[in-house]
């Protein structure tokens, strides 16, 4: 795989983020801190008030995107978002219902959840639905179909 690895110094990454160079993390907490390792950067060199760095995890890096993306497109009148973890598993759980595989489940808004976090990873390894004889269990079956009817 091509060249070396170069690592980037603090001072540099510090730099970069005051002249307003966008930092995209792996996660929440590490935008958290780094954001909170240059207020200390900052506040050692005796500045009181700063731009707030652009230091976004993955994740609000991707819903900035999107939104820029939707709005630089003309609009043909369909409104186009990105559901918060509350609508989606409220997506979920009409999916679960809508296919009458809910008896026996004794809560909806967990299996909602759990399979809400299950697709998320399906769509982060851009994996496909297996087909049916790919499913070893029962529950493993329902999740294809409610995927199915998400999709």
């Amino acid at each position: 795989m091509g060249g070396d690895i170069q690592e980037i110094t603090t001072q540099a990454l510090h730099e970069a983020v005051a002249q307003g160079a966008l930092l995209v993390t792996a996660n929440l907490r590490l935008s958290r801190s780094l954001t909170t390792e240059y207020a200390s950067h900052k506040r050692s060199q005796g500045d009181t008030c700063w731009p707030t760095p652009q230091i976004l995890p993955w994740s609000a890096w991707l819903l900035r995107t999107w939104d820029d993306v939707l709005l630089a497109q003309p609009s043909n009148g369909a409104a186009r978002i990105v559901l918060n973890p509350a609508q989606t598993r409220l997506v979920w759980e009409q999916v679960i219902r809508r296919s009458r595989l809910d008896k026996g489940i004794l809560n909806i808004q967990a299996t909602a959840t759990g399979i809400a976090q299950a697709w998320t990873l399906m769509q982060a390894w851009c994996l496909p639905i297996p087909a049916a004889a790919d499913y070893p269990n029962e529950d493993a079956a329902a999740f294809r179909i409610w995927a199915l009817d998400f999709a």
